[in-house]
C-alpha cells in the first residue's frame, strides 16, 4: 500500500483521483427501436402455455440501447434492454454477426450486453433450441427478424447519437414491489436469517448531455408476470409500464421527447410482483397490478434521477467468456468440499412441471406427473416415459441428485422412428435431436469506471445474486451497491439457485439446469472473469464455442395470411361518440385484416388532436400507449382510448391503418395498405377521479418530486 509520508501520500492520491476523472470523459448515445411481434396468432413466451395466443396489443415491445464510449481510448460498452421473455443464443449470434458486418470489430461479444425484461406477454418463437419453441410448435422467422433487426437498428441509432455526456450512478431501496415466492427454499440458506428475503436494491445509471437528461437505466429485481397466462394482449408488463411512464414524464415535464428509460432485471428468480403470492395483487385486476408495480419502480427511479448522483469515472473494460456448464470443474474453494466436483448435463426436475405461485400447471398435469414443489423422487411410469423420450443416463441422474429428472435436455439425441411421426411444426426434424437448451453459455463482466455489471444468461434467485455480487465486490473493491447482477442476458438457460435452495427442489431449484453445483461454478467463473478484467489472468482462447443451429432454420418460414381483396378493410362498424369527458373511454370497431400482416407498421392506429390555430392534426397516442388498447378477433378490430392527465381538451379523431397480403392472378403475393378515419369527437377535460389509476400514476410522484398539484386548466 502507500508507504509515503502522509502529506505526500495525500497529494499523490488526490492527483490520481483527479487524473482518473480527467480520463473519464465519456461519449453517450441512446436510442430505441420497435421489436413487437405478431399482434395476433403468435405464441407468447415464458408461461409455456400453448393456449396463450396473441390477440391484440396492450403496449409495444422495444429494444432500448445505451452506448457509453471512453473518449480517449474508444473503449465502449453497449447495453440493450429488450422487452422480451428472453434473449436467445440465436438472437445474440445474429446480432453479433450483423454488427460485425456493419462496424467490424467495434462492437463485439466482449462489449455488448443484451438483457431481457422477462415479460411473459411478448411474442415467442425466436429460439433455435427446441425446448423454448416446443409449446407453440414453430420457429417464427418474422418475430426473429423483427427482434434482431430492431436490436441492430437501436444500436446503430445509439452509435450515431454518440456525443459528450455525463454518466452518474445512484442507488436506493424499494421494498414494496416484490415478494419472495419460494420462502421455504430461501430459508434453507445458511445465512437466510441475516438477510432480507427480497432484493431491495434499485440501481440506476443516469445520462446527461449539456445539462439535459437523455436517458436512464434502472435495475430492479421483480418478475414481469403481473399479467397472467390468460392474457392475450402483447405487453411489456410492469417493466414496460415503468419505462412508458418515465419517458412520458420526461416528454411532458422536461420537454425531452427522445428520453430513453429502461428497467432491466437483476436477480429476480424468486421475486414476484404479485404481492398476494397467488398470482394476484397489489391491485384488483391484472392491469392494475402491472400499472401499480410499474408505477412503484418508476416513482423510485424518478426520485433517484432527480437527486444528486455520484459521478462515474474511470476506464471502460469488459470481457466475455464462453463456458461449458455441462461439465465444468468446480474447485474445492468454491464447492466447500475437500475435492473438486462437476456440473451436469442440463435437466429439469418434477418441480418444474408444478409451476410457481405466479402460474401453476393444470391440476391434471400435476396429478398425472406427481409434480409438486419439493419432490425428490421419481414416479415409476413417468421415469419410463422420460427414458423413452429424452434418455437421461444414470450418470445424469446421479449428478443431478437430489433433483429427480423429469426431462433430460442436453446431448445429441437419436429418436430414429419417433422423428417420423412426432409433430415438428415448421422446424427441421433434426432440431429435436440436438440439445434442447444451451450447454455452452456466455458470461460477461463489464466495468464502467467505478460501476460494474455481471451479465449472465440465467434467472438468479435473490440469494444466488447476492452472494455473487458480494464475491465480485471483494475482488474488485467496488461496493456491492454499485455492482449489478444482470440476469437474463445474452442467452437463456433457466434458473440459478444456491446449493441449499437446489436441495429443496422448489420450482427454481428444479429449473436449475446444470445441477447442484451450478451456483458454485458461476462464482468460480466470474472470479476468473474478474481476474481477467484486472489483467491478472490471460484472456480465454476460443476452445469452447456455443452450438450454432442456424443451419437448421434456413428457409424456415411462417406463411403469410392471404386475405380476400374485396373485403372492406378499414370500414368502421362502431364509430366514436361525439363527446367524451375525463374518465370515459372512446371505443370503435372496424373491419380489419390479420394483424400479422401489419408487423412492419409502427402502430395500427393514431389518436390525433386538432390544433385549433393551424388546423393540423397532432398524434398524441398510439397502440404503444398504456392509455389505449388494440384487440382483434375474427376480422374485427377494437380500439379503446382513455385520456389521462396529459391529454388536453379539444377535437380528436382516430386514424386507422393496416396491411394485407393478396395473391395475384399469376400467383405472386403482394402487400397492400389501407387507412380510414373515425368521426371527429370532442374531449372535455375535468379533474380526474382521485381513485383513478391513471391519475394516481402521475399525481403521487409529481406531488412528491416537484411539489406540483394537478391543474384542471385546459392549457
Amino acid at each position: 500500500m502507500c508507504r509515503l509520508n502522509f502529506p505526500l501520500c495525500g497529494v499523490f492520491l488526490i492527483l490520481l483521483f483527479v487524473a482518473s476523472r480527467v480520463n473519464a470523459s465519456y461519449w453517450v448515445g441512446v436510442s430505441k427501436a420497435d421489436i413487437t411481434g405478431s399482434a395476433a396468432g403468435s405464441g407468447m413466451m415464458c408461461y409455456a402455455d400453448s393456449s396463450q395466443i396473441s390477440a391484440g396489443i396492450n403496449d409495444r415491445q422495444w429494444a432500448r440501447a445505451f452506448i457509453v464510449s471512453q473518449a480517449d481510448t474508444g473503449n465502449r460498452l453497449a447495453i440493450v434492454v429488450l422487452d422480451a421473455g428472453a434473449v436467445f443464443a440465436s438472437v445474440y449470434q445474429a446480432v453479433l454477426s450483423r454488427l460485425n458486418h456493419r462496424f467490424g470489430t467495434l462492437y463485439n461479444r466482449h462489449n455488448i450486453i443484451l438483457s431481457a425484461t422477462h415479460t411473459h406477454s411478448a411474442a415467442a418463437g425466436q429460439s433455435h433450441h427446441f425446448l423454448y419453441n416446443m409449446p407453440y410448435g414453430i420457429f417464427d422467422d418474422r418475430a426473429f427478424e423483427k427482434m434482431v433487426s430492431g436490436i441492430v437498428q437501436a444500436i446503430n441509432s445509439a452509435h450515431e447519437d454518440l456525443a459528450p455526456s455525463k454518466v452518474l450512478m445512484k442507488t436506493g431501496l424499494l421494498g414494496n414491489a416484490s415478494r419472495n415466492r419460494s420462502l421455504p427454499a430461501y430459508e434453507n440458506n445458511v445465512d437466510a436469517d441475516k438477510r432480507h428475503s427480497i432484493d431491495r436494491f434499485i440501481q440506476q445509471l443516469q445520462f446527461i448531455r449539456k445539462g439535459r437528461p437523455i436517458g436512464a437505466i434502472t435495475w430492479f429485481a421483480t418478475h414481469a408476470v403481473s399479467f397472467p397466462s390468460s392474457n392475450q394482449l402483447l405487453s411489456s408488463d410492469n417493466k414496460g409500464y415503468a419505462s412508458w411512464a418515465f419517458e412520458r414524464y420526461a416528454k411532458y415535464n422536461w420537454g425531452v421527447d427522445s428520453f430513453v428509460a429502461a428497467f432491466p432485471q437483476t436477480n429476480a428468480g424468486d421475486m414476484t410482483p404479485n404481492l398476494n403470492l397467488d398470482g394476484t395483487g397489489p391491485g384488483k385486476t391484472a392491469d392494475e397490478n402491472a400499472r401499480e408495480i410499474g408505477k412503484r419502480q418508476f416513482i423510485k427511479a424518478l426520485k433517484l434521477f432527480t437527486s444528486k448522483g455520484r459521478d462515474i469515472f474511470g476506464d471502460i473494460v469488459s470481457v466475455q467468456n464462453w463456458v461449458d456448464f455441462s461439465s465444468y470443474e468446480v474447485l474445492p474453494e468454491y464447492s466447500g468440499l475437500n475435492q473438486s466436483v462437476k456440473t451436469c448435463h442440463p435437466t429439469m426436475g418434477y418441480g418444474f412441471a408444478a409451476g410457481t405461485e405466479d402460474g401453476r400447471s393444470s391440476f391434471l398435469v400435476r396429478l398425472l406427473l406427481g409434480a409438486y414443489e419439493g419432490r425428490h423422487t421419481e414416479r415409476w411410469w413417468v421415469r419410463q416415459v422420460t427414458n423413452f423420450l429424452t434418455s437421461p443416463s444414470e450418470e445424469d441422474r446421479k449428478c443431478q441428485k437430489p433433483k429427480p429428472v423429469l426431462l433430460s435436455l442436453g446431448r445429441e439425441k437419436k429418436y430414429h422412428f419417433l422423428n417420423d411421426w412426432l409433430p415438428s411444426g415448421n422446424m427441421h426434424r433434426e432440431v429435436i435431436n440436438q440439445p434442447w437448451v444451451p450447454e455452452v453459455v456466455p458470461l460477461m463482466l463489464a466495468r464502467l469506471g467505478n460501476f460494474q455489471i455481471a451479465a449472465l444468461p440465467v434467472e438468479p434467485t435473490v440469494m444466488a445474486g447476492r452472494r455473487l455480487r458480494n464475491q465480485l465486490a471483494k475482488l474488485s473493491g467496488i461496493p456491492p451497491k454499485y455492482i449489478v447482477i444482470a440476469g437474463y442476458s445474452n442467452d437463456y438457460a433457466s434458473y440459478l439457485t444456491t446449493s441449499e435452495e437446489f436441495s429443496k427442489q422448489h420450482y427454481e431449484g428444479a429449473s436449475t439446469l446444470y445441477g447442484p453445483w451450478e451456483h458454485s461454478a458461476m462464482m468460480q467463473a466470474f472470479s476468473s472473469l474478474s481476474l481477467q478484467l484486472n489483467g491478472e489472468e490471460p484472456l480465454p482462447g476460443n476452445d469452447v464455442a456455443p452450438l450454432d443451429l442456424s443451419y437448421l432454420y434456413e428457409g424456415v418460414h411462417v406463411e403469410d395470411f392471404l386475405e380476400k381483396e374485396d373485403l372492406p378493410y378499414g370500414m368502421i362498424v362502431t364509430d366514436a361518440p361525439g363527446n367524451i369527458s375525463s374518465g370515459e373511454t372512446v371505443q370503435l370497431q372496424y373491419i380489419s385484416s390479420h394483424p400479422r400482416s401489419g408487423m412492419d407498421l409502427d402502430s395500427f392506429f393514431y389518436i390525433q388532436r386538432e390544433d385549433s390555430r393551424s388546423g393540423h392534426w397532432e398524434t398524441i397516442a398510439t397502440d404503444d400507449d398504456w392509455t389505449t388498447l388494440f384487440s382483434w378477433e375474427s376480422g374485427v378490430a377494437t380500439v379503446k382510448w382513455t385520456p389521462d392527465r396529459y391529454d388536453k381538451e379539444g377535437v380528436y379523431r382516430i386514424v386507422l391503418q393496416g396491411e394485407y397480403f393478396t395473391l395475384s392472378w399469376d400467383g405472386r403475393r403482394s402487400k397492400k395498405r389501407y387507412q380510414s378515419t373515425s368521426a371527429e369527437f370532442h374531449y372535455s377535460r375535468h379533474c380526474h377521479d382521485q381513485n383513478d389509476h391513471l391519475h394516481l400514476g402521475y399525481s403521487v410522484y409529481i406531488d412528491a418530486v416537484s411539489g406540483e398539484k394537478e391543474s384542471c386548466t385546459n392549457d
